[in-house]
C-alpha cells in the first residue's frame, strides 16, 4: 500500500480544532452560552478536563442541543477515545444534520476507528467503520482524501475478507474519482493489479486480462512500476488463454519472455502456454483436415505441423526449466504425431507413462501409445 495511504493517528489538537466554531445555532439559554463560551475558552488554554466539565455542565442544561455533544466529542477525539466520541457524534448528527463541523470530526473518527480496527485485524469491524465514513452526506469534498482511503481500505478489507467482487467495487470506486488516472498513476496501477487479480480469482478471465491489459497500455506503466509491468505481461496472458483469446494470450507471453526482469519462476509457465495455445489452435486445425472427405490427410496434417515448429521449441524449453509439467509431455507426443515422426511421438509417451504412472490420465495414454505402433505397423506392412 502507498505511504500516502497510511495515515497515523491525528494529533490531537489537530482533531479539535477544526475549522470555524461549532455553534452555528443560538443556544437554547443564557447559562448554556455562557457554559460553552468557557469551555471554549478552556479549549484554546489546552485544558481538556476542565472544558469538558463545562461541556458537562451544558449537556445537563440542554440534552437536545447537538453542539454540546460535539463540544464533548471534540475533546475525546483528541484523547484518542474514538469510541466514546463517535456516541457523541451519532447524538450530535441526529439532533443537527447539516452541522459541518460535526461531520468533519465524524469524518476523522470514523476513519482512526477503521485504521485502528484493521491494523488489529478486526477486518470486519474496520469495514463497518470506512462504510460508515464513506455514507456521511458530502464527505467526498469535505474530506477527498479520507475519502479516497476509506474506499481503498475497503477494497483491501473485502479482499481479506475473500468477498472479492465487493472488494472489486470499492477498487473500481477510487479508479472512477476525478483526476485520480493522472494524479496518482502508481496507485491506479497498484488498482488494476489489484481488481484484475481478483478476477482472475473469480475466475472472470475475460474481465482479468482486460485489466492487466489497461494496465499494460498506460502511459509511463514501465517507469511508474517496472515490476508490476512485466507481471502484468505474464498476467495478461494466463487470463487471454483461459478467455480463449489465444494469439493475444501469445502477443503478451512473448513480450513477457522478453523483459529483462522477467521472473524465473514464471519463465516455465509462459514458456509452457505459448507452446499449449499454438497446439490448441494445431489441434483445431488438425480436427478440420480429419472431417475433409479429400485424400493425404496425413500430409496435409504433416504441412500443418511443420508451420507451427515453435510448438517444440516452446514446450521443450518449459521441461528444461520444469520437468515436472506432465501435459507439455503429452503435447509434445501429439505435435510429433502430427508431425508424422511416429518414433519421437511414441517415445515421448513412453515417457510420459513412466513418469507419471498414477495419473488419472494414463489409461488414455496408454491406448493413444497403443494406436501409434498399431498404426506404424501397418506402415511397414504396405
Amino acid at each position: 500500500m502507498k505511504k500516502n495511504l497510511c495515515v497515523l493517528l491525528v494529533p490531537a489538537l489537530v482533531l479539535f480544532i477544526v475549522s470555524g466554531m461549532f455553534l452555528n445555532a443560538e443556544a437554547p439559554s443564557k447559562k448554556v452560552g455562557k457554559l460553552i463560551g468557557k469551555a471554549e475558552s478552556a479549549l484554546k488554554e489546552k485544558k481538556l478536563e476542565k472544558a469538558l466539565e463545562y461541556y458537562n455542565k451544558a449537556l445537563a442544561e440542554a440534552p437536545e442541543y447537538g453542539p454540546v455533544y460535539y463540544g464533548i466529542a471534540r475533546i475525546q477525539a483528541a484523547q484518542n477515545q474514538f469510541e466514546e466520541a463517535l456516541t457523541n457524534l451519532n447524538k450530535a448528527t441526529e439532533l443537527d444534520a447539516e452541522h459541518a463541523p460535526t461531520k468533519e470530526l465524524l469524518i476523522n473518527v470514523l476513519f482512526q476507528l477503521g485504521k485502528q480496527a484493521a491494523g488489529q485485524k478486526m477486518v470486519e469491524k474496520s469495514n463497518q467503520m470506512f462504510e460508515n465514513l464513506i455514507a456521511v452526506p458530502g464527505v467526498d469534498t469535505l474530506k477527498p482524501k479520507m475519502y479516497m482511503d476509506a474506499l481503498y481500505n475497503l477494497g483491501n478489507g473485502y479482499g481479506m475478507l475473500k468477498n472479492l467482487a465487493k472488494s472489486n467495487e470499492f477498487f473500481q470506486k477510487v479508479l472512477d474519482l476525478p483526476g485520480i488516472s493522472t494524479s496518482d498513476k502508481k496507485l491506479v496501477l497498484q488498482l488494476l493489479y489489484k481488481i484484475g487479480l481478483n478476477y482472475y480469482q473469480l475466475q472472470k478471465s475475460k474481465e482479468s486480462y482486460e485489466c492487466f491489459e489497461k494496465m499494460i497500455l498506460m502511459p509511463d506503466a514501465e517507469t511508474e512500476n517496472q515490476q508490476l509491468f512485466v507481471t502484468a505481461h505474464y498476467l495478461a496472458g494466463l487470463n487471454a488463454s483461459l478467455a480463449a483469446e489465444l494469439k493475444k494470450s501469445n502477443d503478451y507471453l512473448i513480450k513477457f519472455l522478453a523483459q529483462p526482469t522477467a521472473s524465473e519462476q514464471l519463465l516455465p509457465l509462459a514458456n509452457f502456454l505459448i507452446g499449449t495455445n499454438m497446439m490448441t489452435e494445431l489441434d483445431e486445425a488438425v480436427d478440420a483436415v480429419k472431417k475433409d472427405a479429400e485424400k493425404d490427410k496425413k500430409k496435409r496434417i504433416a504441412e500443418l505441423a511443420s508451420k507451427s515448429a515453435d510448438i517444440e521449441t516452446y514446450l521443450n524449453k518449459a521441461l528444461e526449466l520444469k520437468p515436472d509439467l506432465e501435459p507439455a509431455y503429452m503435447h509434445l507426443g501429439n505435435f510429433y504425431y502430427y508431425s508424422g515422426d511416429d518414433a519421437k511421438a511414441i517415445s515421448k509417451y513412453e515417457e510420459l507413462i513412466e513418469k507419471y504412472p498414477t495419473s488419472p490420465d494414463v489409461d488414455g495414454y496408454k491406448r493413444f501409445l497403443e494406436d501409434i505402433k498399431k498404426s506404424v505397423a501397418v506402415d511397414k506392412k504396405k
